[in-house]
């Protein structure tokens, strides 16, 4: 029974995944990418961080430092992927290269080994990724691709992060370093597009809007 428990929570997660990107793709419709992250990350700290107590034994110092990569390195990147042309289908196929790039991550700078059981598993999901792309009908950009890919080394920096950090309370470490991801992307915005594109909250939908919210927290 518990392996089936724990193979419907293991899709239940790759449901929800897949379904994040549809809603930024949506998201994107009434926002720009920097307005859209601020605001997935301002409801993942709100209110939860005001009941919730800041994660022990790591400093406020690597708990900025993951907000910062996982706001703007990771998510921020994504969202401008998908406004450049990339679709929300192979958005979500190119970010786990993230995998790879965390195992070559994981060797230098946690000493980790690589077997020849790892680098077989490795090939095979590096050719399967390739052909997923490689047969899409899906649309694409060089741009997209191009951001997308920061993305995912971002997200492979995270992990390193989470590695060495080792969080005993995830849920806690997540809301904490949005309060340091929120300002990150919310300077962005200010710096590239002034206060004015704040403007646009008056035109999204209040579907959108929810949708955020429930999956930023999931």
């Amino acid at each position: 029974m518990s392996k089936r428990l724990d193979l419907f929570v293991g899709f239940l997660v790759t449901v929800l995944w897949g379904a994040n990107f549809a809603v930024i793709e949506l998201g994107l419709r009434d926002l720009d990418p920097f307005i859209l992250t601020f605001l997935r990350f301002t409801f993942c700290a709100f209110p939860l961080v005001f009941f919730i107590k800041k994660p022990e034994g790591i400093s406020l110092i690597s708990i900025a430092l993951y907000g910062v990569i996982f706001g703007v390195g990771l998510w921020w990147v994504v969202n401008f992927a998908m406004f450049n042309g990339l679709s929300a289908g192979l958005s979500s196929v190119f970010l786990q290269f993230s995998a790879f790039f965390t195992i070559v991550l994981s060797c230098f700078f946690l000493g980790e080994k690589i077997n020849k059981i790892h680098i077989s598993g490795i090939v095979t999901a590096f050719v399967g990724l390739i052909m997923i792309i490689h047969f899409s009908e899906e649309s694409s950009t060089i741009k997209g691709v191009f951001f997308v890919i920061i993305a995912a080394m971002s997200w492979a920096v995270c992990n390193i992060i989470v590695k060495l950090t080792r969080p005993a309370n995830m849920i806690a470490f997540i809301v904490w370093s949005s309060l340091f991801s929120a300002p990150a992307v919310l300077i962005m915005t200010v710096y590239v597009k002034g206060w004015g594109g704040y403007c646009q909250y008056r035109t999204i939908s209040r579907w959108v809007l929810l949708s955020l919210f429930c999956f930023r927290h999931i």
